[in-house]
């Protein structure tokens, strides 16, 4: 049965719309009290700021977009989203809503896809935090099935965002000391690029610590016709089993990430894979062969842009994944890959740093998935990412065959399941070379990072300075600004202007810094004292304006004095 649509006006001259849904009529708003719901729906979002975006779900007659309009900040955006095309077009054709379209600041959009790629343009690490869900009056009510969809995507989306800064913010400072304190492993490490392609059509094993990994890893031992990867988790389950991989990859800088590998890395003879955050007490004790991988400008730049990042998704097991698609391995074969609590736990047992508990790796925002059985399996948010992510990697290769060989946890689309030894005789038959690149002789590119890194520290001293200055000077027009001295103001503020225009570009020559730039940054730009509300009167925003400069130019002479010291002491290691 087709929707119908009404046009009425409330008992306070508002247009309104009545949607007659199946058996459900209902108005998008109220029909006594426009105004007062209208008011009460924004309100309901807090402070408006001028950092705050927002979704709209239910277009409605556009009663609670133009009241938005009236109050967000001008550089702010709305999305409105309506599912309905039907109900989209009418109000269109009606010309309910033509002071709503084109606008710069509104976009009106029905379908998923333009939800989340709008939401990415918008809303980003910096401004997430500000970020508002709004539904107009009844729209659930009529459209609760089809609006599921939506509310997942964007909670997963904004998820992602926030997943994101929260690690950068967490681990700045410590993948800033790590790149540094890796940079011996730079000057002589093989590229992934070395690697493309070096086993074709070889089938490779990606080993993960997820709960299952103990119902088959024994059969490792059986076959080695394959390439197995891991991580740091299951290299101790596979030493004591006596089984060796040919492939060890770290790329978390933590602590927690040595720990689990310290009592065994130094008599691994495999080649580890890297990046620039990987631990570096991890690379010091690591005797053997040494592959680069990374997104970092620097490095990039240090091996002549033939190197590329494999940090995809999130998670070890995504890089490995990446990696053995680089080298050409097929098919693709997982194990321990539960991205699941199966059975209750998080992980297999045996990895004594980790309580195996679910008290421990419950939360209540949980989620129930299906697993590779078609019944429903627990998993948290975090964990099911991964494996929406692992999803979107193994659809960039449509010619790999993907085998989840698990046995057990969540289903992961885009792999076939079946048991470790089906898959050993099927696909591991035949003997292939496993020598590395080991004995190639390597470039010596220490003089290559000194330059770089000489480079980068130049343009560290000239943001201290720049910042210093621009200190003064906006101390300077302050005071001018407080005795109404117009022409004095005019003339610092082109000082200014020039000065930042000179920290942006320092800045940009300095990019290993970027993500301690960006803890800086959003502390301030989201200091509650720093904050432009839409209440604020002229003087509280000048007065907000101000200290927020000062503490960005004081902030950034802070910043410069932690890292400079650090870099000379690096520079001059590279040279002993």
């Amino acid at each position: 049965m087709k929707n119908c649509y009404t046009l009425d006006k409330t008992k306070d001259n508002y247009n309104i719309l009545r949607v007659n849904k199946q058996d459900k009529k209902l108005y998008l708003g109220s029909k006594y009290r426009e105004n007062e719901d209208v008011n009460k729906i924004i309100e309901d979002q807090g402070v408006i700021t001028e950092n705050t975006n927002y979704i709209i779900f239910g277009i409605g007659t556009g009663n609670v977009g133009r009241e938005l309009i009236k109050r967000k900040d001008k550089n702010s955006k709305i999305i409105i989203v309506e599912i309905d095309e039907e109900l989209l077009e009418f109000v269109t054709e009606n010309n309910v809503i033509d002071d709503l379209i084109n606008r710069d600041d509104v976009i009106i959009i029905s379908k998923v896809e333009d939800m989340i790629y709008n939401t990415k343009n918008i809303i980003n690490e910096m401004n997430v935090e500000f970020f508002r869900m709004i539904e107009t009056t009844n729209y659930s009510k009529l459209y609760l099935e089809e609006l599921e969809d939506y509310f997942i995507a964007i909670k997963y989306c904004i998820s992602e965002i926030c997943i994101e800064r929260n690690t950068t913010k967490r681990f700045s400072l410590e993948w800033y000391n790590t790149l540094l304190q890796n940079m011996k492993c730079y000057t002589n490490g093989k590229s992934i690029f070395e690697y493309k392609d070096k086993y074709k059509d070889k089938p490779a094993i990606i080993v993960s610590a997820g709960p299952s990994l103990n119902k088959n890893i024994d059969l490792l031992k059986e076959n080695t016709n394959n390439l197995i990867i891991t991580g740091g988790r299951p290299l101790k389950a596979l030493y004591e089993r006596n089984i060796k991989p040919d492939f060890l990859t770290i790329i978390d800088s933590s602590e927690d990430s040595f720990k689990i590998v310290k009592d065994l890395i130094e008599m691994v003879e495999c080649p580890l894979v890297m990046n620039g955050t990987t631990n570096s007490e991890a690379t010091k004790k690591h005797n053997g062969e040494k592959i680069v991988t990374t997104r970092n400008k620097f490095i990039k730049r240090v091996f002549d842009n033939k190197i590329e990042a494999i940090e995809y998704g999130g998670s070890v097991a995504h890089s490995m994944t990446y990696f053995a698609m680089q080298m050409g391995c097929n098919p693709i074969i997982f194990i321990g890959q539960d991205l699941a609590y199966t059975n209750d736990k998080g992980h297999a047992d045996g990895i004594e740093q980790f309580k195996n508990d679910i008290n421990v790796y419950g939360r209540p925002d949980d989620i129930y998935v299906d697993d590779i059985y078609g019944e429903k399996i627990r998993t948290g948010l975090v964990l099911n990412n991964f494996r929406m992510e692992l999803e979107k990697l193994i659809k960039l290769r449509e010619n790999i065959t993907f085998i989840n060989a698990t046995e057990g946890g969540a289903n992961i689309n885009g792999t076939i399941v079946m048991n470790l030894k089906e898959v050993l005789s099927k696909y591991c038959l035949n003997e292939f070379d496993k020598t590395t690149l080991k004995e190639n002789i390597p470039e010596d590119r220490t003089e290559k990072i000194v330059n770089e890194l000489e480079n980068i520290l130049s343009a560290m001293k000239k943001c201290k300075k720049v910042a210093k200055e621009a200190m003064k000077v906006f101390e300077e027009y302050k005071t001018a600004y407080h005795l109404n001295k117009n022409q004095k103001m005019n003339s610092l503020n082109n000082k200014l202007n020039k000065l930042e225009e000179r920290l942006k570009v320092s800045y940009a020559n300095t990019e290993i810094l970027n993500d301690l730039v960006f803890d800086v940054m959003y502390t301030i730009n989201n200091n509650e004292k720093y904050l432009i509300n839409l209440t604020d009167n002229k003087n509280e925003i000048i007065r907000k304006k101000f200290n927020k400069n000062e503490d960005i130019y004081r902030a950034t002479v802070e910043l410069m004095d932690m890292v400079i010291p650090k870099m000379k002491e690096e520079i001059k290691k590279i040279l002993e």
